[in-house]
This record gives C-alpha cells, structure tokens and sequence, in this order.
C-alpha cells in the first residue's frame, strides 16, 4: 500500500498549529520549534488558506483555536505520540547500570537531589544521569529511561505509576506574615504582594487557586477593590519555581506552594502558611517509563527506590 500526502499541504504547518493550540502562544511555540513567531504565523495562516477556514481566532492579547483547529491539532499530537512511542520501542540502553532520569529542576532541586545520597548507598553499582526538563519532558518524552512528571494525563507507549499526589498552599516568609497580620483567610491575599510563578502546570496561578478555595473574584465586593485588581495582574512575576520561592524566603511576598516540595522549608521555619485554606489538585507525581523497560532491572531498582521515598514522606 503506497502513502500519499501529495493532497496535503507541508507537514511543518500542522506541527506549526499543533503547537500554537497546545501552548494558546504563537510566540511560546515559536521558542519550542527553534523558528521566528513570523514563521509560525505564515504556516498556520498558510494552512487556513489551503483548508479556506479560520483555525486561530486572534483577540488580542489572546488567542482562540476553533473547533477545526482543535481536530486538526489532537489528530497531529496523537500521530507524534504514536512516533515517539515507535521510536521509543526500538530505542536501547547501551549502559546498563546507568539510568537517565528526567524532573523539573524544582522536582530535581527540592525533593530528589536530597535524597540520592540513599540511593547511592543502597545500589552503589548503578549510576544516575540526572536531566533537568522543565518543559519539554511533557512535549518530547524521549532520551530518559525513567521520568518524574506532575500531570493528569498519560502518554501513549508509556508506563505511568502515581508517585504521590500534591497540595498547594500559600506562603511566605515568617517576617512576611508578622508584618501583615491582616492575613486570616484568602481573601486577605487580595491585599498583599503576590508572587506569581508563569508556567502551563496546571493549578499554578493565584486566580485557579484562588477560585479552588471559593473566593469568588466575580463579587461585588471584591470587584470594587482596587487592591484585587493590582494583586492578581501586577506584583512579580517568575518563569522558575525555584526563584518564585526563593522571593518568597526573602520576604517579597506570598506565593503557592507545593507542600511536597517546600515541605523542609516549612519544618526548618523559613516558610510558614499564610493563610490556611489548601487546594488538592487533580494532578500528582507520575513516575513514567517506556514500555519496554518495564523489567530492566536498573529501572525497577529505581522505582522501588523512589515508592518507598514517598512512603515516608507526610
């Protein structure tokens, strides 16, 4: 059976939409495809032009798929999942006692780098080739025998196992909270220096939280603060979680916090909770790994490793 795609325009234009729909951004996409925000652009209006229908709604400052884009785009990741689950199938270790693991830097920095001094201890024969993927571990799932990702979500090919779950809080520094004894409940938030960490993790933004813990931002009352508006659309503004937090151990404000991460910093005192209301997210700690290293015997180490890690957490 012959393919042809002689009926189809270039193939780069729906990787250029799929990624524009993934990321609501023509620029975050143009970072990702190593190309200018221009030539993403002209490829997706290209293929409106070929399909004679409008893909991208365009309302500055946002922007909104349609309908057609959304099939479009979801046929276009399911084809790159199914490639990358292929290519994964083939793919080989030639280290055995090597293992490439793949987390966040915060992931990494917070919780995993403290403890692998046990795991050497326990398994001194094994190596462990730890990579930093702040985003393209949710986009591009290749090159790591074993990755640590917070999601919802599954991937194709892929072996997933809930590490543990999460809860986010806000905090601040003990200096911070003596110095704004207003702070009682949430709502008290919309009156302080908040923190924001900008990031496509879910459950990651003041007003999401916000809204978890039943502030309504849409009332009256809240909607005539003139503090509200400043709090949720100014303050500062991080593209790490680990600066947004380190501000935070500084004194310049609140911030969320992922309680399995910071948790150390709430036992030693440097961080405390600002107010008490807490949000129990969907999303959790995933261990993935390829299929076909579900018996490797590095990998189960390290899995078994990592379970009994998290049992002894809180």
């Amino acid at each position: 059976m012959s393919i042809r795609i002689t009926n189809l325009p270039p193939l780069g234009a729906f990787i250029a939409l799929e990624a524009v729909v993934r990321h609501m951004s023509f620029t975050v996409a143009s970072r990702e495809l190593k190309v200018t925000q221009a030539a993403v652009s002209q490829q997706v209006r290209a293929l409106e032009d070929y399909l004679r229908v409008e893909l991208i709604v365009r309302e500055r400052p946002r922007i909104r798929p349609t309908e057609e884009a959304l099939v479009i785009a979801n046929a276009v990741r399911a084809g790159i999942d199914g490639i990358e689950a292929a290519v994964n199938s083939v793919r080989y270790r030639p280290e055995p006692n090597r293992i490439s693991v793949a987390a966040t830097t915060a992931f990494s920095s917070y919780w995993l780098m403290p403890r692998l001094t046990r795991f050497f201890g326990e398994y001194p024969e094994l190596e462990v080739n730890l990579l930093s993927k702040d985003l393209d571990i949710r986009d591009s799932m290749t090159g790591f025998d074993i990755g640590i990702v917070y999601t919802d979500q599954t991937r194709p090919g892929f072996l997933a196992s809930r590490l543990f779950g999460e809860e986010v809080i806000a905090v601040c520094s003990p200096g911070y909270k003596e110095a704004h004894p207003e702070l009682r409940s949430a709502p008290d938030l919309l009156s302080v220096h908040l923190l924001h960490f900008d990031s496509e993790e879910p459950e990651t933004d003041w007003p999401d939280w916000l809204g978890a813990v039943g502030v309504d931002l849409r009332r009256p009352e809240l909607a005539g603060l003139e503090g509200a508006r400043t709090a949720l659309e100014t303050g500062a503004h991080f593209n790490s979680y680990i600066l947004a937090t380190q501000a935070a151990l500084e004194g310049q404000g609140v911030v969320l916090g992922w309680r399995r991460l910071i948790e150390p910093a709430l036992k030693r005192g440097d961080l405390v909770r600002a107010v008490p209301e807490a949000v129990v997210p969907d999303s959790g700690y995933d261990v993935i790994l390829p299929s076909r290293l579900k018996d490797d015997p590095a990998v189960k180490a390290f899995r078994v490793w990592l379970a009994g890690e998290a049992s002894a957490d809180w």
